[in-house]
């Protein structure tokens, strides 16, 4: 059996190292074959250029010959001897540059192809009276553009191959055409210095134009490739032949070498494998492939045992076999290394990635279970990230994700990890932070690191971070939980601007809360649950109605009123705010449409956002929806904030400006509360302002109330803006805004916001005046 069993292991090694020998035969004309494919590229993109090169040089020398003042005199007075001598005298003076560039006939033509003058330069310049490249020539003659470019031709002329060159003389109009003629092998045997190699020329009735001195018929066998190519032209026509002998000694030595490394490899791998096998065979191997079997299953259940090293005793073959196993599993280990740095490292940051962060976090959690302790873990997120990225593209973006990982990281102990979790979102897990304060002194530190200004490509960059801090055990006692409350603390000071946060069970009620009203709110915005109040906007010196806001109202079913504030935010940050402003705009917009058809001309007022102007589609739906009810968009006013104008000034101001040359109304809303600049905001196409509620309540009793009602109400008009009084409550404020000279008044003194039926009823029935009746 045993004698069987060897002569069988024997057996196949033999058919594999045969396979291996085959294929090795196969690979190398593989190989080969690769290499004359790459030689024969390589001739055609050199003969390529060789040539272009020659048309280029020939181009350069035709566009020399017709600056000659003679030459295009003669040519002018169509003089050929005159044109000839002129000619002549310009190619002597530069006849070491002809020779150099090979241009054996100069041929001049007259604009309709007529030849002028032809002149043979080998082996001396003389008349000639065979025209060169007459196809070209009748070619071009005929051709669409009737030669007006620059073009070349391969030719036969007089038993050689030209490269002729036509250019036209003269652009408009064309005064006729010279015709450089340079010998095609000669530029191609540049070829020979070029690759270093014998080369041989013949034209394709076997005469032979060009021999290398070490042109060699033939050589020993294997050592040399010759390549084969055959020059034709734009038709197909062949000219010459070029071939070329490549040295191939080298290639095919390693080629042998490959081969026998290969062989050798086989064949060391079937020794290793006969020798376990026989090694199997033998009773005292049990206990040492035992010691092998039981590492084995060490590595199997845990990788930390690569590269532990197996002693054994026994024969030198078995010997021999453990010290190969240790040599792979230390080879294992470092590769295994290699693969979980680039698995848990950030490519971008080169900080932990996020897996391995998780990885860290759930030892510090079974840590903290057998050895009773706290640690403080942080959520960070870049503030103004998305806005830089998307203004400065990607590449400033990812400098800016280094730069702050770098920042981070030189803030914390070595003992602390800082991880990119994705994005702009980093986590830092400090196991020595035990306690509130100490994890107060950290993050103060890290927002102290990011608040100083990036300076990336030129730009002087500021972003910020938002912390969210969790104590563990306190706040979790699984990595869910410390996350999940983690995220919760950090979106709770982004939203508040608090530069970091601490977990805290309400704020975590209130985004759930949010959550849940997301989805009920695009359900509301899909099935129109939503609801528009108005509220008029009333003329103080006539006491007409000019027009109403349109104010959005959500009735929940089961949660009653939700004010604005509560969802607007949320609609912002989740996009929910662009289908919500078409909703908007579409309601109040077909709403006015039914005012004027009852011959009440009111104009319409909604709001936008800051994420509404940044719509790149918000244009194109105000068009649409004006289009669709035929409405004038001078019937349509569009009121802003100054915090959404100054969001992004440079956009603001493109949108409005393109908006207010179609005709819609702007109007600038809650003026005074903002930061804006009055020198930008002058700049803007506005119509209106509107001052805010809490300078007009209480400016009868506040005197500082009053005069800054007042120097808006100066300011407005001085800047040719109508003015607006937001929060008119009461009889007196009315008359005081009379006096100051506003134009238009809003508020409950007049009318609270009520639904569109109600507000009808209000216009037939109100002591206001109604607006002007027009007929419909």
């Amino acid at each position: 059996m045993r004698t069987s069993l060897v002569a069988t292991i024997l057996a196949m090694a033999v058919i594999g190292v045969v396979l291996v020998v085959v294929a090795g035969e196969f690979y190398r004309d593989l190989a080969l074959d690769n290499q004359r494919k790459l030689l024969t590229e390589i001739i055609e993109m050199e003969v390529h250029e060789q040539l272009e090169g020659a048309q280029q040089r020939a181009i350069e020398v035709g566009t020399s010959i017709r600056a000659d003042v003679s030459f295009r005199q003669a040519l002018e007075q169509h003089q050929s001897p005159r044109l000839e001598a002129a000619l002549v005298r310009y190619i002597e003076r530069h006849a070491p540059m002809f020779a150099r560039l090979n241009i054996k006939r100069t041929v001049v033509l007259d604009k309709d192809f007529r030849a002028l003058v032809n002149l043979e330069l080998s082996p001396s310049v003389s008349s000639s009276d065979v025209l060169p490249c007459h196809a070209q020539i009748e070619r071009l003659k005929h051709g669409p553009g009737n030669g007006r470019t620059a073009h070349s031709l391969l030719c036969p002329v007089d038993g050689r191959v030209y490269l002729g060159t036509l250019m036209p003389i003269g652009s408009d109009p064309v005064q006729g055409y010279l015709q450089i003629n340079t010998d095609a092998a000669l530029d191609i045997k540049k070829l020979e210095k070029l690759l270093n190699t014998p080369l041989l020329i013949n034209f394709t009735d076997g005469v032979e134009a060009y021999r290398s001195p070490q042109w060699v018929e033939r050589s020993a066998a294997g050592a040399t490739l010759r390549i084969d190519h055959t020059l034709r032209d734009a038709r197909g026509d062949a000219y010459l032949l070029i071939s070329l002998i490549f040295d191939v000694a080298a290639f095919q030595q390693k080629l042998k070498q490959t081969e026998g490394l290969i062989l050798m490899g086989a064949a060391l791998i079937t020794l290793v494998a006969v020798l376990i096998a026989l090694l199997l065979l033998q009773k005292t191997t049990l206990q040492p492939l035992g010691a092998l079997t039981q590492q084995l299953r060490l590595v199997g259940e845990n990788q930390d045992h690569l590269g532990e090293q197996v002693r054994v005793s026994g024969n030198k073959e078995l010997c021999q076999l453990a010290t190969h196993f240790n040599a792979v599993s230390t080879e294992l280990r470092e590769l295994y290394q290699k693969l979980e740095k680039l698995a848990f490292t950030d490519a971008l940051t080169g900080l932990p990635n996020r897996e391995l962060f998780y990885d860290r976090l759930t030892q510090l959690i079974l840590l903290a279970r057998r050895v009773p302790g706290q640690f403080s873990l942080f959520v960070m997120d870049l503030d103004r990230f998305k806005y830089i990225n998307d203004t400065l593209g990607h590449q400033v973006g990812d400098e800016l994700l280094r730069q702050a990982g770098a920042r981070l990281h030189d803030v914390v102990r070595e003992t602390d990890t800082i991880a990119r979790l994705g994005g702009d979102e980093f986590a830092a897990l400090l196991p020595k932070v035990v306690d509130t304060q100490g994890a107060i002194i950290v993050a103060e530190r890290m927002h102290a690191a990011l608040a100083e200004p990036f300076i990336i490509d030129g730009h002087q960059l500021n972003s910020g971070i938002s912390i969210g801090v969790v104590m563990h055990p306190y706040h979790g006692e699984n990595q869910h939980e410390l996350m999940q409350r983690a995220d919760v603390a950090m979106y709770h000071a982004k939203q508040n601007q608090m530069g970091y946060a601490f977990y805290e069970t309400e704020i975590d009620k209130h985004n759930v809360l949010e959550l849940t009203l997301e989805t009920e709110l695009k359900h509301a915005i899909n099935n129109d649950s939503l609801k528009l109040f108005y509220q008029p906007k009333i003329i103080v010196d006539s006491g007409e109605v000019y027009g109403a806001e349109a104010l959005l109202r959500w009735i929940h079913p089961e949660r009653g009123f939700i004010p604005p504030d509560a969802f607007i935010p949320m609609a912002e940050q989740t996009g929910l705010i662009h289908p919500l402003t078409k909703w908007v705009l579409k309601t109040a917009v077909r709403q006015a449409k039914q005012w004027h058809e009852r011959g009440m001309m009111l104009n319409v007022a909604i709001n936008l956002s800051a994420q509404s102007l940044r719509d790149p589609g918000l244009i194109e739906t105000i068009e649409s929806t004006l289009r669709e009810v035929d409405m004038a968009p001078h019937y349509l006013t569009l009121e802003l904030t100054e915090t959404a104008v100054m969001s992004d000034p440079r956009r603001a101001l493109d949108i409005l400006t393109e908006l207010d040359q179609k005709g819609v109304m702007l109007s600038i809303d809650d003026f005074g509360t903002g930061y804006s600049s009055l020198a930008y905001l002058k700049q803007l196409p506005m119509d209106e302002l509107k001052i805010d509620r809490s300078f007009v309540m209480e400016m009868d009793k506040d005197k500082n109330d009053a005069v800054i009602v007042h120097s808006t109400i100066d300011l407005a008009h001085n800047m040719g803006l109508k003015v607006v009084a937001e929060g008119v409550e009461t009889d007196q404020a009315w008359h005081t805004l009379k006096a100051l000279g506003c134009d238009m008044g809003q508020g409950y003194f007049m009318c609270k916001p009520v639904d569109a039926d109600t507000f009808m009823e209000w216009l037939d029935s109100s002591a206001w005046h109604p607006p002007k009746q027009q007929q419909v």
